[in-house]
């Protein structure tokens, strides 16, 4: 077996027990959500990635948002652990949604609550703020943000934006050395963004005030539940910011 194999085996097999055939989560008080991923699903997830990583297409197809889903994990992971929080690739299950919005990540507490779920798309938006939208999701009892990797503006020297680092950064690297490149560049993106967007939701949430593009619970419990994991994670994110910012400065 030579060492690129062996890279691009271990990245794919990491990739493939990220996804938990029956895990559970928990609701309001502990009321359980029971998620499942067939096995087939996983099957056939880890073997667009294996197929993406091996053929390095040149064009964008679904198998490179499925790495992008990934790799946002992956940077995210090692932040939030000093604060008992992890980071899932959301179960087919909650992925696919039950007659609402699906997710791509969840972020779960050490209860494994679930108090952010993100779907992560490679296309930009226009805010002025460093922020995406998002909402309440009631099937998790959760927030969830919209979370654009189009708009990370990230320079390297085969080319620029997200879509150019994946095919010309990521795809290379991951066989050769099992290493992504730009990762802690990456970080300083979503940390503020991720931030920035729940700031949105706690300010629209305590307006009172109806909202055309945000979904707020309908019940006082649940709009009591969504600003505490709102303020939660703002805090959360708020922190790994400073920290962040003290190291390099």
């Amino acid at each position: 077996m030579t060492e690129v194999v062996s890279c691009q085996q271990r990245f794919v097999e990491r990739y493939r027990a990220a996804y938990s055939l029956q895990p559970t989560y928990y609701l309001l008080g502990h009321e359980p959500l029971p998620a499942t991923s067939s096995v087939n699903f996983c099957r056939s997830r880890t073997a667009l990635l294996d197929a993406l990583l091996t053929t390095q297409p040149d064009t964008i197809t679904f198998p490179h948002a499925l790495l992008a889903e990934y790799v946002t994990a992956l940077s995210l992971e090692p932040l939030l652990t000093p604060w008992d929080h992890r980071v899932d690739l959301a179960p087919q299950s909650l992925e696919h949604g039950r007659g609402q919005r699906g997710v791509d990540l969840l972020i779960r507490n050490a209860e494994d609550k679930i108090m952010l779920g993100i779907d992560v798309k490679l296309k930009s938006n226009r805010s002025r703020h460093n922020q995406n939208g998002g909402a309440w999701l009631d099937n998790l009892k959760a927030p969830y943000i919209n979370l654009t990797l189009g708009n990370w503006e990230v320079v390297t020297r085969e080319g620029a934006g997200v879509k150019g680092w994946l095919i010309n950064c990521v795809l290379p690297n991951v066989p050769e050395s099992g290493k992504i490149p730009h990762l802690d560049e990456l970080r300083a993106f979503l940390v503020p963004r991720i931030k920035n967007s729940l700031v949105s939701q706690l300010e629209i949430s305590r307006s009172g005030h109806p909202h055309p593009w945000y979904h707020l619970p309908e019940s006082r419990q649940e709009r009591i539940v969504y600003r505490q994991k709102l303020e939660g994670m703002i805090e959360i994110f708020g922190q790994i910011e400073a920290r962040r910012r003290k190291d390099y400065n």
